[in-house]
């Protein structure tokens, strides 16, 4: 019974190796002819079992070979699917730190936006309230000089009624000096002429008491 499992064992490990010699193109061609060679049959059952075990093991290790291919191949979608994760999550990294970098910098501007529309809110109340003191100052100097303007009116007019009244006054003193000068005059002449005739009589009464 082992005798007949040994010798269909080494059937089956012969069978296989000339298939797997005959697969790897052990079998060299003859120089001459060009054909494979024969097999000799003899060669079988002269396998020691060294060989055998030696072949086993290359096969199994050819079958592990097919297994780690085929389990690779198993793997690669796998594998596509990871790397088009990592794909994924990189771009939304990145598209998220964008975003986040954007907010940012619009928040920024909002808020400086904000403070200069609050300092041309603030400049425009001043411009307003200097607007507003410097139209008042105009209006102050405006009124000042129309009060200028009226005195300057009101003092020319007095002047120039005071100038006529003046130069009526002057006329009439005038006037009356030349009046008074005449007066005067003849009052002089009056007098000089009463003077002369006194003085006359005097001179020839003395004369004629002298003569006498």
């Amino acid at each position: 019974m082992s005798n007949a499992k040994k010798t269909g064992k080494s059937k089956f490990l012969a069978e296989d190796l000339n298939d797997f010699m005959n697969k790897s193109q052990f079998v060299k061609e003859s120089p001459k002819t060009g054909k494979p060679q024969k097999r000799n049959k003899s060669a079988a059952p002269a396998i020691q079992e060294d060989d055998m075990s030696s072949l086993m093991i290359e096969q199994q290790v050819s079958m592990k070979k097919r297994k780690i291919s085929a389990s690779q191949g198993s793997e690669t979608p796998q594998k596509v699917r990871d790397t088009i994760m990592q794909q994924i999550e990189s771009r939304q990294q990145c598209t998220d730190l964008m975003l986040n970098n954007l907010s940012n910098i619009i928040k920024q501007q909002e808020a400086e936006h904000k403070q200069m529309k609050e300092n041309q809110d603030k400049l425009e109340q001043l411009t307003g309230a200097l607007l507003k003191c410097i139209q008042q100052s105009c209006a102050a100097q405006k009124q000042s000089l129309m009060m200028l303007w009226e005195f300057h009116a009101s003092f020319k007019k007095r002047y120039e009624e005071m100038n006529v009244l003046h130069k009526a006054q002057n006329e009439k003193l005038t006037e009356e000096i030349e009046d008074d000068l005449k007066n005067l005059e003849q009052k002089l002449i009056i007098e000089t002429k009463r003077n002369g005739w006194d003085n006359l009589r005097k001179t020839i009464f003395h004369a004629m008491q002298n003569d006498l």
